[in-house]
This record gives C-alpha cells, structure tokens and sequence, in this order.
C-alpha cells in the first residue's frame, strides 16, 4: 500500500504539472514595422552621399538642403498627348542627385542608355554645384548627352523601380550609372556654354524611397495626358512637393 500511494501521488503531480504548463499563454508577436525616411543616395566614386527630406536625419554643418518629389511632362507624342515622369532631385553641400523614370505602376528593371534629351524620360544626373558661389557655373555628370552631339546610345547603367504602391503613396528603387562629365559655363553674358568633359563620374549603390501626401495630384490613372494645340516643347512640372533651401546654423557662408 505504501508504494501504492507513492505511485498516484507521482501520477497526480506530473499531471498537475502538465495542467500548468497548458495554461501559459504565450505572448503575441509584435510584428517589427520598418519606417523608411525619403531619401536619395548613391556612392560617388566612392564617397558615400545621402540626402533625407527630414532636415534632422542630414548630418550636421551641411550649408544647403533642397528636396523636391512629383512627374513631369517629358515626350509630346504624335498625338498631342503627353507622357510623363516621376523624379527626385535633392541637394546638399553643393551635391545634388537626380533621378527620373516612366510613370507607371509596375516594378521593373530599366536599361539606362546614353540618349539625347529629346527623349529622357529615363534619366540620371550628379551634379557639382561647388561653383554656384563664384557664379560661374557648375559640373554635371549624366546619363543624357545633348541633341547636337549625335552620339551612339550605350548602355552607362541601370535604374530598378522596386516598388510603386498607389494606395500607400509609396515608390522606392536602386540605380548605379556612370555619368559623363560637362560644364555649364555661367559667364558668357545672355546664355549657359555647355562644354563636354573628358571624365566621368562612378555612381554606385544609389537608392531612392519617397512616400507623398495625400494633397499631391498623382496617381496611376495619368500615365498619359490628352492634349491638344502643342505648339512648342517645353516642361512642366507639377503635381509636385518641394522644399526651400535651408542653410545649417553650424556654417558660416562665405
């Protein structure tokens, strides 16, 4: 009888044990939602460059920030409609980026060719804007060359849109591109010299995120505008999000 009671004493307690462990709730399961800032940034023969819409997420002692999201009419077609095209141009320290691609709502991978202007719809610039406080112009390095070169389109690099979401207001992507160099020159008095450079310029691991409010005139039913009496090509922009330029408290001008 001793180890009889010994035997459904063991029983009792391991059952009860069971009994308790059933009862432990398990905590849920917080789903991690990461928050990506609007941004521009790229890697530019070799130095790291980011530019945030966010004026706290630059890095301190920067001397200007300018920000600017939203499509632009780049092709008239036969037609006398137009086509149009998203862009992000941002600035600082003198170093601005610029990318622009079709309007559309399809992820895909693009091919960026060195085209003429007549037809950039596609397109990626670096510019160095260090010369603006001499007024004498400034270097660009670009995917596009100008319609009076006539040059050979080549592949210079690529431009991948990862993500467009028309409910979340939300596109994002990556590029890379080699940008050959000009100079346009300010001091000739009533119009810009362009002058083609014998360099170029590596762009590497850029990446762009930008989310738009809610008041901006975009959406995916206006990939291509009726128009009628076009009687000279010029661009528009709107439907667009721009910020002034802001100067850091951290550096004197000089």
């Amino acid at each position: 009888m001793k180890y009889t009671h010994l035997l459904i004493l063991a029983i009792i307690t391991t059952f009860t044990a069971c009994n308790d462990n059933d009862l432990i709730e398990e905590e849920p399961t917080i789903p991690v939602v990461e928050v990506i800032p609007n941004h521009l940034k790229a890697t530019i023969n070799g130095v790291p460059h980011v530019i945030y819409q966010v004026d706290s997420l630059n890095t301190a002692g920067y001397d200007d920030l300018y920000f600017s999201f939203g499509r632009k009419i780049t092709t008239y077609l036969a037609d006398n409609s137009k086509d149009t095209a998203f862009f992000i141009n941002a600035s600082i320290n003198q170093k601005q980026l610029m990318v622009q691609f079709p309007y559309n709502g399809t992820p895909q991978l693009y091919e960026v060719k060195r085209q003429s202007y007549a037809r950039y719809q596609l397109a990626l610039t670096y510019n160095n804007m260090s010369h603006f406080k001499q007024d004498s112009g400034y270097y660009s390095f670009q995917s596009n060359f100008y319609p009076k070169e006539k040059l050979a389109e080549i592949k210079v690099g690529e431009l991948e849109v990862t993500k467009v979401d028309w409910e979340k207001r939300q596109v994002a992507g990556k590029f890379e591109f080699d940008g050959h160099g000009y100079f346009n020159d300010w001091r000739p008095k009533g119009y810009t010299k362009v002058i083609a450079l014998d360099s170029i310029m590596h762009i590497t691991e850029g990446t762009f995120f930008y989310e738009w409010d809610e008041d901006l005139e975009i959406n995916p039913d206006d990939q291509i505008i009726e128009q009628t009496d076009v009687k000279r090509v010029e661009t528009k922009v709107f439907g667009t999000t721009a910020q002034p330029i802001k100067r850091s408290k951290n550096v004197q001008l000089r």
